[in-house]
Order: C-alpha cells, then sequence, then structure tokens
C-alpha cells in the first residue's frame, strides 16, 4: 500500500470527525524483483479513530494521488469493514456485540441481557 495523503472527513462508522489515511493499493508484475507493470489499482481510506476501512472511488482517489484536492464526501466512500460493528458513541471504538462497556473508555454501550422466561 502506497500512502497518498491524510485528510479530515466524519467518518460513517464511528460519526467522529477523524483523520483518515488515503492508500492506493495495486498488483504488480516483476521481472527480477523489479516492478514492471502495476495493475488492479485501487484506493482505499482509513480512519485513524476507529480503524474502519473504506474503498474510495477511483476517480477520486486518482485526482488525490495527482495533486488536486477533490473533496471526498461519504457517497465517495464504500465499507469494506463488518457491517454490523458497533463502535462506541463516545470514543468511537469498534466493539463487539455482547459488550456492555466499551473497553477503552468505559462507557456503557448495552442493555445488560434480559433473564430467561420459563
Amino acid at each position: 500500500m502506497e500512502p497518498i495523503a491524510k485528510v479530515t472527513l466524519s467518518c460513517p462508522h464511528c460519526k467522529k470527525e477523524s483523520v483518515f489515511q488515503l492508500y492506493r493499493d495495486y498488483d504488480s508484475f516483476e521481472l527480477f524483483f523489479i516492478p514492471v507493470a502495476k495493475f488492479h489499482k485501487h484506493y482505499q481510506a482509513l480512519c485513524c479513530n476507529c480503524s474502519s476501512l473504506f474503498a474510495l472511488d477511483p476517480a477520486v482517489g486518482n485526482a488525490w494521488r495527482q495533486g488536486h484536492f477533490v473533496a471526498i464526501e461519504v457517497r465517495h466512500l464504500r465499507s469494506l469493514t463488518e457491517p454490523d460493528k458497533d463502535f462506541c458513541p463516545r470514543c468511537g471504538h469498534p466493539l463487539q456485540n455482547d459488550f456492555l462497556y466499551c473497553p477503552q473508555c468505559g462507557c456503557s454501550v448495552g442493555a445488560p441481557p434480559s433473564p430467561a422466561k420459563e
């Protein structure tokens, strides 16, 4: 992965204003360990707050790589992170579904399980 830039966006997962690292990833054909051709190029954005990974629209990613600072909107991002993963409402830390408290900040994130009725 080749880093392109850092931008500040509102993360669709943790709902916080966060720094995103933009990357370009590709496969390459090598001849004697020298890259000859790059193919399957794609762009990704990583939220530095909750570690969610997003696929970035190729046109937007290519513009950023060339130095054209176009606005990145939520519609340009497609989530590559588990869709059912929850995030702490206070700090944005990723949570498992069975957590009652956030392991990062201690915030209550879930209701206690209801007792089974007989």
